[in-house]
């Protein structure tokens, strides 16, 4: 495993509530609020009874008078930190190679965050270099995430989303017309099969819109967007069914091809499993693509339309292969 499980959830959130204790204490309802926000369900059952019982003595408890919740304060003389593990090292060096992380940062001060990250993880090895990584699925005409305009769009798209504030956007669609009105932006998607980011935006009237970041020509911050105008559209998920049969860990590997999209995996027996899978109505072209590439260990046993959406994919192949 990349981290080690003692600097996962149970220790960030134990953390958590030490640092919220503090001077003044926390109450056992102010406990039970952090590790609802920051763990898991059992973890309601073990950290406070851990805490509260001395068997983790890391809190004192505070005499109060009748009629007052017990406050609990933490024992340390500083808030809890860790240093970086060299594997966790590692792997922000190669996250910091990647030009997709720089579009994140996009506050005042972020480059001077993003610089002093780099001076201390100038001796540190990455973990992995960009040409490790072999997409052979991948369309080959991606966004240039160094181009300075992109970089600045893509700042102010993200500014909005922040601040919930409208932009003004000219945009070239794919028959070359240019049209420019103010929209709300509301979501940033990336499709790893096109290697693309789009925003997901509504206009004034309401009306839904999905704009590749690269086709834009002008954006500009605007004025704060209204109530009215945050109401984010109904999204109809649609679904396909697939059955797998658990070869070659089979099972694994599909839980992780499809690990961005909701899903229901049952068991039907021994080495089948019914998969499930949720997708937007934009997306279907991409599902068709996934789900062939995947290979023979998926069958698409339901809608009707799915299978023949699979079914005309695989015969253009074979007209095109001349089979």
């Amino acid at each position: 495993m990349l981290f080690h499980e003692i600097y996962g959830a149970y220790f960030q959130t134990v953390c958590r509530i030490l640092r919220a204790a503090g001077d003044d204490g926390i109450t056992e309802k102010e406990m039970m609020d952090i590790i609802a926000e920051n763990a898991f369900a059992e973890s309601m059952l073990v950290i406070p009874d851990k805490l509260k019982s001395g068997a983790w003595p890391l809190l004192a408890v505070e005499e109060n008078g009748s009629g007052r919740q017990k406050r609990y304060k933490s024992i340390l003389f500083h808030d809890p930190a860790r240093p970086l593990t060299n594997l966790e090292r590692q792997w922000l060096k190669s996250l910091l190679e990647d030009p997709r992380i720089h579009l994140f940062f996009y506050r005042e001060n972020d480059k001077e965050v993003l610089e002093q990250i780099r001076l201390q993880l100038a001796d540190v090895p990455a973990l992995y270099d960009r040409e490790s990584v072999v997409y052979y699925d991948r369309y080959s005409d991606g966004d240039d995430y160094t181009d300075e305009q992109y970089i600045r769009h893509f700042h102010t798209i993200l500014r909005a989303i922040h601040e919930k504030r409208m932009i003004f956007l000219e945009y070239t669609d794919r028959s070359g017309y240019t049209r420019g009105q103010l929209y709300y932006p509301y979501r940033i998607e990336y499709s790893s099969k096109d290697d693309k980011f789009r925003i997901l935006c509504r206009s004034v009237k309401g009306t839904p819109y999905t704009f590749n970041v690269a086709r834009i020509r002008e954006c500009a911050l605007d004025r704060p967007a209204k109530p009215e105008e945050m109401r984010l559209p109904v999204i109809h998920k649609r679904y396909v069914d697939l059955e797998l049969r658990n070869e070659r860990n089979a099972l694994q590997r599909a839980m992780l091809h499809f690990s961005d999209l909701q899903k229901e995996t049952e068991r039907i027996d021994k080495g089948r499993y019914r998969i499930r899978l949720y997708y937007d109505k934009d997306d279907e072209t991409e599902m068709v693509i996934r789900i062939l590439a995947f290979g023979p260990m998926i069958r698409v046993v339901a809608p009707k339309e799915f299978i023949a959406l699979i079914t005309e994919r695989i015969e253009r192949q074979e007209r095109l292969c001349g089979l």
